[in-house]
């Protein structure tokens, strides 16, 4: 690739030697230091010798940034087999054993490679590293399939198997120890059927009221139907306020942090709230949600339908590159800080009770980035 200076044919004047930054390579003095000017400049002509670098007083380079150059050019004249000083650049950044600076013998003999074979020799080198590539970024011939079950094949492989821990009498899947992501076996069928029947008795009573009380609504950005566990009569004391004091309290043996832990609380007078896909013919369609993070300091959902109610679904947590399926009863805590997404059901219902709650800081950050989606990973789904 050609780069070009900020302007053409410049002089090296104070104000052009501005345009790059610090660590530049050329950002030397102005005594027979300049860079280069003309506008076809290319990365292989934009490495300096090593005395030019060595003997310029004026460099604004710190020992630190020196150092680092010293592994990048390296590096890149390694890979070029016909740039023969490589071993001149190391002694030439050798830390100085005097005032006096090492004698280095000029480098008269450097081949300069035409840009059309540095293109060939460029493709050449990819196409010897490609049978090296990791699963995550599987090769372009590769089919979708086999690229899902390399990922999943890694994933077995590369993170550890979960725990399982008895905590308050409830077995608790520790899916990660250092996201503290958990999967607890919390509410029975009963109580999962109990709280579904509430809400629907509730909207069946509001509808027939006639009173133009809203009830299935949009809460949040995300989300198209939700319901807060706080409208429907004695559905918090029966069922949602005994899933708040398990929570605090695995939470806080997970962390040994119990006293910490028991500062819990809901976030808002929405908290806890239903939350409704469905993929019906004639009803609402709300599938899924797309990739957002809480903001609160912990997360709980705890799934009511039954497994065999629906398609597809989960919870995809982007820094642990999986899907999170549950069982009905079965409950999902991760801090609130980690990126996720509701996977989209292609049919059926799913309900579940969600809660953002604060009051705890668990001091744990998204490692992931944006950089790092990949529908593939989504399909990479377990069930604790």
């Amino acid at each position: 690739m050609a780069l070009r200076r900020p302007t053409d044919n410049c002089a090296h004047t104070e104000e052009s030697s501005k345009s790059f930054p610090t660590w530049f390579p050329f950002r030397f003095g102005k005594e027979n230091a300049g860079p280069r000017t003309d506008p076809d400049l290319t990365a292989h002509d934009m490495i300096p010798s090593p005395e030019q670098i060595w003997m310029c007083k004026e460099s604004d380079l710190n020992p630190d940034v020196m150092k680092t150059m010293k592994c990048v050019l390296s590096d890149a004249l390694e890979k070029d087999d016909e740039v023969p000083y490589s071993s001149a650049l190391q002694s030439a950044f050798s830390p100085r054993k005097s005032s006096a600076s090492p004698a280095l013998s000029p480098q008269k003999n450097i081949s300069i490679i035409p840009r059309g074979e540095r293109r060939t020799k460029r493709k050449q080198r990819a196409v010897t590293a490609r049978p090296a590539q990791q699963a995550s970024s599987p090769p372009s011939g590769t089919t979708r399939p086999q690229a899902i079950a390399s990922l999943k094949c890694c994933s077995r492989t590369s993170s550890p198997p979960p725990t399982v821990r008895t905590i308050q009498g409830k077995r608790v899947t520790i899916v990660s120890e250092e996201l503290k992501v958990m999967v607890v076996d919390l509410l029975t069928p009963e109580e999962c059927d109990l709280a579904r029947c509430m809400a629907d008795d509730h909207v069946r009573q509001v509808n027939e009221s006639g009173n133009r009380v809203p009830t299935w609504r949009t809460l949040y950005t995300y989300t198209k139907q939700d319901l807060p566990c706080g409208e429907v009569k004695n559905l918090n004391t029966r069922v949602t306020d005994g899933i708040m004091e398990a929570v605090k309290g695995i939470v806080g043996e997970a962390f040994g942090n119990p006293k910490g832990a028991a500062k819990l609380r809901a976030r808002s007078w929405k908290e806890p709230h239903l939350l409704l896909y469905q993929h019906l013919e004639g009803k609402p369609l709300h599938t899924g949600v797309e990739m957002h993070y809480d903001g609160c300091d912990v997360t709980w959902n705890c799934v009511l339908s039954k497994s065999s109610e629906y398609d597809g679904g989960g919870t995809y947590i982007r820094a642990l590159r999986k899907t999170v399926r549950l069982e009905q009863g079965q409950v999902l805590i991760h801090p609130g800080e980690l990126y996720h997404k509701g996977c989209d059901i292609t049919n059926g219902v799913r309900a579940l009770i969600v809660c953002f709650m604060d009051g705890f800081d668990p001091k744990i950050k998204d490692p992931s980035s944006s950089s790092q989606d990949n529908e593939a990973f989504e399909e990479n789904v377990r069930m604790y």
